[in-house]
C-alpha cells in the first residue's frame, strides 16, 4: 500500500511485514465491486489466500461504535486517506515502532527519532494552565494529560500502581498499547471489539501491574 511504501522510503525499516501481505490484500479487495453501488458484506475474515486470513474482524454482533456507526471494513477503499486512522498492519510491525519509541528514537541501531522528540511527544502539553475542557469528549481521562499523539499519565488512578509518564492510546475497535519507561516496557494489545475494549484494556493492565509487584 501507498502509506507502507512511503515509510520504507522514509526510512523507516523497522516495518517488516512483507508488501506480499499488503498486495494480496490489495487483490482481494479489488475483487469486491464496488462500482455496483450494492452493500456488500465481505468482511475481512472472508479474505484468504492459500488458507491464510489476511486481516482481523470483529464479531458479527459487535461491529458498532455507536447506534449509528460501525466498524469501518479494512477490505473497503476509502474515499479519503485520514492522517489519524484507518491503517492496517500487524502486530509485529506495531511492537517494532513501540520499541523504538520506548528507546527514546532508535531500533537496531539506527535512529529514527531524536530523544528530544520523543521526550517532546510523550510530555503533557494540555495542563491546567490551557484551560482545555476535562469534559466527556476528554478521551484522555481524568488522570492523564495529552502529548504530541499520545494520551500521558500526570497523575495515579486511585486504587492502581500505574506509573507517572506512561503514554498510551486505543482505537475504537479495541486496539490499545501503552508504553511505561519507568518499568521499561510495552504492551500491545489488539482486539475488534467494540463493546468489550474498555473492559478487557482494564483487565489486561491490572493483571500486567498485579505480576510486577510479586
Amino acid at each position: 500500500m501507498q502509506t507502507v511504501e512511503e515509510l520504507q522510503e522514509r526510512g523507516l525499516r523497522f516495518l517488516r511485514t512483507p508488501s506480499s501481505y499488503y498486495e494480496e490484500l490489495e487483490e482481494r479487495v479489488g475483487e469486491i465491486d464496488v462500482d455496483t453501488g450494492a452493500n456488500v458484506e465481505l468482511w475481512a475474515g472472508e479474505a484468504s489466500v492459500g488458507g491464510r486470513q489476511l486481516a482481523a474482524e470483529p464479531l458479527p454482533d459487535d461491529r458498532m461504535i455507536s447506534p449509528t456507526t460501525e466498524i469501518r471494513n479494512p477490505l473497503q477503499p476509502r474515499k479519503a486517506e485520514p492522517g489519524g486512522s484507518g491503517l492496517v498492519g500487524t502486530i509485529g510491525d506495531y511492537a517494532r515502532f513501540t520499541q523504538m519509541l520506548l528507546n527514546g528514537g532508535t531500533f537496531e541501531g539506527r535512529s529514527y527519532l531524536k530523544p528530544e522528540t520523543v521526550a517532546l511527544m510523550a510530555s503533557d502539553h494540555i495542563g491546567p494552565e490551557t484551560k482545555i475542557a476535562r469534559d466527556y469528549a476528554y478521551y484522555p481521562g481524568p488522570t492523564s494529560g495529552f502529548g504530541l499523539g499520545f494520551a500521558v499519565r500526570t497523575s495515579v488512578p486511585p486504587n492502581t500502581s500505574w506509573p507517572l509518564g506512561e503514554y498510551r492510546w486505543d482505537g475504537v475497535g479495541g486496539t490499545f498499547f501503552f508504553i511505561d519507561p519507568v518499568d521499561d516496557m510495552f504492551a500491545i494489545f489488539m482486539v475488534q471489539t467494540p463493546s468489550q475494549r474498555g473492559r478487557i484494556q482494564l483487565a489486561l493492565k491490572t493483571l500486567i501491574y498485579q505480576a510486577l509487584l510479586k
